[in-house]
């Protein structure tokens, strides 16, 4: 009989390999991962929280608050200081109704008039005691009259200084029915600037005595023109400055005296100084 043989045919997949079964694991043996720190959880929230749209708008509404206030301040706070230098200094545009026009211009100039800021009587080279409503002023070679003035109207920056004296009875040679009454040929005053000594405080008589600044400027000088007053030529003045002028006595013979005693009316003080729109260039030697 014929020989005959049969092969068993056999899976490559079984052929000399191991095949792989994953091994179940019981579930309480899987990793948990680990628990997120006390410090993840905090950066988490605030990295959130910046993020929040609501936390921008919040802080533009506050800020917009900060700055509404500020502002309002900024305001009051100025507003303050104008009144307060309007108080100082005055204004053309500020009490229109104490301002008065030229007799004989109605229309120019515009002026206002001031009392001086301190009036004091100097002795020699220093200014010596304060004057008040009824001193009695005597102008020689020795004595002067110091006037300080802080200059209050912008634009009203050319300023005069005008002399009222009482009427009172004398003998000619001290008070008369003029209000004043001099020794001496003619006599006339003189009116200088004094040098500016860097101080802007306006004297007091808690100061004196302190020394009489040099003369600086020589302005003009105040005749005696009528029985009542005397003025003297108009001269520059700025806003807000500070004038500090003296009032000489010169005459062409020696002695030569002046004396006069300040107008006693509770509204006066026999001293004035007018300023105006005047445009007069100051005098100079």
């Amino acid at each position: 009989m014929p020989f005959s043989f049969t092969i068993p045919l056999v899976s490559s997949r079984n052929s000399g390999a191991h095949s792989y079964h994953p091994v179940p694991v019981p579930d309480e043996e899987i990793l948990s991962a680990p628990p997120e720190s006390e410090e993840t959880r905090d950066l988490t929230s605030k990295r959130n929280f910046f993020l929040d749209p609501s936390f921008w708008l919040t802080a533009l509404a506050v800020l917009s608050i900060a700055v509404t206030i500020r502002n309002l301040l900024v305001i009051q706070l100025y507003s303050q200081e104008s009144r307060v230098s309007y108080a100082s200094f005055g204004s053309p545009y500020n009490g229109l109704g104490e301002l008065v026009r030229n007799e004989t211009s109605p229309s120019w100039p515009l002026s206002s008039t001031h009392y001086p800021d301190f009036i004091g009587a100097t002795e020699g080279p220093r200014i010596h005691h304060a004057l008040s409503n009824g001193s009695i002023v005597r102008l020689d070679s020795e004595r002067t009259v110091m006037i300080q003035h802080r200059v209050r109207d912008f634009g009203l920056e050319h300023c005069t200084v005008k002399l009222e004296f009482s009427h009172s009875a004398g003998n000619g040679h001290g008070h008369t029915t003029r209000g004043y009454g001099h020794i001496g040929e003619s006599p006339y005053l003189t009116l200088w600037r004094l040098e500016d000594t860097g101080s802007k405080a306006v004297l007091a008589p808690s100061t004196l005595p302190i020394p009489l600044p040099s003369r600086e400027a020589f302005l003009g000088d105040i005749v005696f023109d009528d029985t009542r007053s005397m003025q003297s030529p108009s001269f520059g003045c700025n806003a807000g400055s500070i004038q500090t002028l003296e009032i000489a006595v010169a005459c062409a013979s020696d002695p030569c005296i002046v004396e006069f005693r300040l107008t006693q009316s509770p509204q006066r003080q026999g001293f004035w100084v007018v300023q105006s729109e005047q445009k007069s260039a100051p005098m100079s030697m």
